[in-house]
Parts: structure tokens; C-alpha cells; sequence
């Protein structure tokens, strides 16, 4: 008991430390920094240092694909909010799987972070190397960065990082084979839901002749719902597509 709860706080004192690294970089605000600590905390107690491995190449991955795009001056770290809308509903899996020992929610752990990772890169990838996007629901031009809008690269991009990432989990990871397409195909998924989502229902605004998706300097709210924010599509893709995970994998198990 006294080695494990010795090897507990050094591994939440090497979490801090990654965290106070990734704070100096820019990568995460402090509130974010503190919202990630509790997430890796959370994976700890329910699954162990293991279950660190995916949400870690998620972070990384993240931040240094938006470099592709983005000088880092301009970068903005991840806020509290962010990282929850993220993170949150793969660590639920994770405590529930430790709960019940349903198997289907430890997998579910592994897609929920593949969505996030898919849909991240996806994006980024599309703004770095794609050419004009085109929204998924009117097939219209948008401009560069508006939430609904695809790229063929990004697309085939998002592709690639969900069949790569369920690849190597599940080698890290005590999954069944349905659990190796499931994850890659919900991955995918969920990329598309987010994009559906942005394009349907987030709030869009127009500020001065520019539709923007910021709601600053009184800009007038023309499309969607003023709640429905880019943090908050991400939340229900993952969310919507990690459940969806969920059934369809106890139904065929």
C-alpha cells in the first residue's frame, strides 16, 4: 500500500511538472493547466499509467499539429474548458469501466480520445494543406477555419490519424478486434458529427460585413444558437459518438 501510494504522488508530481512544461510553451492557460492535472489524476485512479498513454499523444499531437497553420505567436493555449470538452467524457468511460469492469467502456475510453485526436488534427491539417473548404451541409465555399467547413486533405487526413491511432492502441491495450475497427470507424465519425454540428447549429456572427465566430465587439448573432460554441460541438460530437460507441459495441461483443 505505502509503494503504491508513493508511486501515485510521484507520478501526480511528474504530471505537474508536464503540466508547468506545457504552461511555459503556451500550450495550455493556467486554467487549463489545472483542468489537465485533474483529468491525468482522474486516469490515474480509475485506470492506472497506462491509461495515460492516448491522452498524452493527444496533447501533443494537438498542439504541435496547429503549428502547421498557426505561427506560434499567435497560438493561444488550450483553456479549462477546452480541455473538458476534450477529455471529460473519456475519463467518464474510464471511471465507469472501473465501476462496472464493462469492457466496451474501457474501449470507449480509447475512441473517445481518437475522436478528439481525429477531429483536431483533421482540422488542422485541412487549414494547413487544404484548399478553399467547402461546408459539409450546403457543399458552399467558407472561409478558411469556419467551423462546418471540410477539406479533402483535412478529410483524408482525419482518415488516416483514426485508423493509425486505433492501431497502436490496440497493441497498448487489452482490445478485441471489433474494438480495433470501432474505434478507428467512431474516430472518424466524430470528425464528421463536429463538422455537421459547427454547420447546422453553432452560433456564427456577423462583426462589421465578417461572419465571425466570435461573439466580441457586439457582433450581431445570425446563425445558430448563441450556447452552441465551438467547445461545446465539441462536447456533443464526442460525447453523441463515444455513447453511439458505447451500444453498438456491447451489441456486437
Amino acid at each position: 500500500m505505502t509503494t503504491t501510494f508513493v508511486t501515485f504522488g510521484l507520478l501526480m508530481a511528474g504530471m505537474a511538472l508536464a503540466v508547468l512544461g506545457a504552461l511555459k510553451m503556451g500550450w495550455l492557460t493556467r486554467g487549463g493547466g489545472v483542468a489537465a492535472w485533474l483529468v491525468g489524476a482522474g486516469i490515474l485512479l480509475a485506470g492506472g499509467p497506462v491509461f495515460l498513454f492516448p491522452m498524452v499523444i493527444f496533447f501533443m499531437a494537438g498542439s504541435l499539429s496547429g503549428k502547421l497553420h498557426q505561427p506560434v505567436a499567435k497560438q493561444q493555449g488550450r483553456t479549462a474548458v477546452q480541455v473538458l470538452a476534450n477529455g471529460g467524457m473519456a475519463v467518464v468511460c474510464l471511471i465507469l469501466w472501473k465501476i462496472t469492469d464493462f469492457h466496451p467502456l474501457m474501449a470507449a475510453y480509447v475512441a473517445s480520445v481518437g475522436i478528439s485526436i481525429t477531429d483536431t488534427i483533421s482540422g488542422d491539417a485541412g487549414m494547413a494543406y487544404g484548399s478553399t473548404p467547402y461546408d459539409i451541409v450546403t457543399l458552399k465555399p467558407v472561409d478558411a477555419g469556419m467551423s462546418g467547413g471540410i477539406t479533402l486533405a483535412g478529410t483524408l487526413a482525419g482518415l488516416a490519424v483514426a485508423m493509425v491511432f486505433a492501431g497502436i492502441h490496440f497493441f497498448v491495450f487489452d482490445l478485441w478486434i471489433k474494438d480495433l475497427y470501432l474505434i478507428a470507424v467512431f474516430s472518424f465519425a466524430g470528425m464528421l458529427t463536429d463538422s455537421l454540428l459547427g454547420s447546422l447549429w453553432q452560433s456564427k456572427y456577423m462583426d462589421r460585413g465578417v461572419l465571425t465566430e466570435s461573439s466580441e465587439n457586439n457582433a450581431v448573432l445570425v446563425k445558430g444558437m448563441r450556447w452552441m460554441t465551438n467547445d461545446m460541438v465539441n462536447l456533443l460530437s464526442n460525447a453523441l459518438n463515444t455513447l453511439a460507441f458505447v451500444a453498438v459495441s456491447a451489441i456486437v461483443s
